[in-house]
């Protein structure tokens, strides 16, 4: 309740101050800010109060600036160790799971970035558990985030790799209109194994399906399909065939699929992959629409360069 107020309140409200003694005081460091709304967004870094360090990615659409993204942190690390993502290098001493309390002030430090950036920013966020770590595996923590970031106004979107248990849970927990996505990036159980060889061999492509159609069951919600383009591994028309036909047969009400070009990352050099060219991608989403694969975009603005 004392969190709520501070919520309602604004982070850049003088009577925030006062909230101290009510036990609301922020506990979270702004270490640094990078970008800018004139350029698409922002990144910043966060301290916590036991010093350890998470991102925050805030994303301002062109001619929209009272509609913005907001890609919080659910953990200080990430146990997955996907083969592209850097977070899985990460092993901070304080543990993995952030508190709840933690992913709500990176609401509020985003917010309070978006105030000063944008002259009279008063639009509500959209809020998505797509930064470090994998919200699932922190998931009484991300719920009571979530909800409480749902009953004000926001809309959220929880991404996984595919916690195959915790995605029924939530399709009976999440509150209403929460939205789910899932991190596929490979179209056969083969290919996942290899970019995700941690994910993938606790929960098979089988068991995450199933799952997803349970929770667009229990919600009524579809599902978001993220898939990461990397030259040569998973971005030929072959791949595009594999997961239209994947994506047809297993889901039943699908929000769409989100085409991210890989970008340069110390995890992704050690397995030399590479970024694909603006054409592929094209060429990648055409293919999916041409097959009837539903609501096809390729999400250009990681190519502006991504740690």
């Amino acid at each position: 309740r004392q969190m709520e107020s501070a919520m309602s309140l604004g982070p850049t409200c003088p009577t925030l101050s006062f909230m101290h003694d009510l036990g609301c005081k922020i506990q979270s460091k702004l270490l640094r800010a990078d970008g800018g709304a004139t350029c698409g967004g922002g990144k910043l870094i966060l301290a916590t109060n036991d010093q350890r360090q998470v991102e925050i990615a805030i994303i301002v659409k062109a001619g929209r600036s009272q509609s913005s993204t907001i890609c919080v942190s659910s953990q200080a690390g990430c146990a997955m160790a996907c083969r592209f993502c850097d977070t899985g290098l990460v092993r901070p001493k304080g543990g993995m799971n952030l508190p709840a309390w933690a992913i709500l002030e990176q609401v509020l430090h985003a917010e309070a970035w978006l105030q000063r950036e944008i002259a009279g920013y008063c639009g509500k966020s959209n809020i998505v558990f797509m930064g470090m770590g994998e919200p699932l595996l922190n998931y009484s923590s991300v719920l009571d985030a979530a909800r409480l970031l749902c009953s004000s106004g926001h809309k959220i979107t929880i991404s996984t790799v595919g916690v195959a248990t915790r995605i029924q849970s939530l399709a009976q927990q999440a509150p209403p209109g929460l939205r789910l996505a899932l991190s596929l990036h490979a179209p056969t159980q083969e290919l996942r194994e290899q970019l995700l060889p941690v994910a993938a061999k606790l929960w098979d492509l089988d068991t995450v399906f199933t799952a997803v159609s349970d929770f667009e069951a229990a919600t009524g919600s579809g599902v978001l399909i993220q898939y990461i383009l990397i030259h040569g591994v998973n971005d030929q028309e072959e791949h595009a065939k594999m997961l239209t036909e994947l994506i047809l047969s297993r889901t039943s009400r699908c929000a769409g699929i989100n085409l991210i070009p890989y970008n340069e990352t110390i995890a992704g050099a050690t397995s030399k992959f590479e970024s694909p060219s603006d054409s592929t991608c094209k060429r990648f989403r055409d293919t999916l629409r041409s097959l009837g694969a539903p609501n096809v975009t390729v999400r250009f603005s990681t190519k502006l360069g991504r740690d």
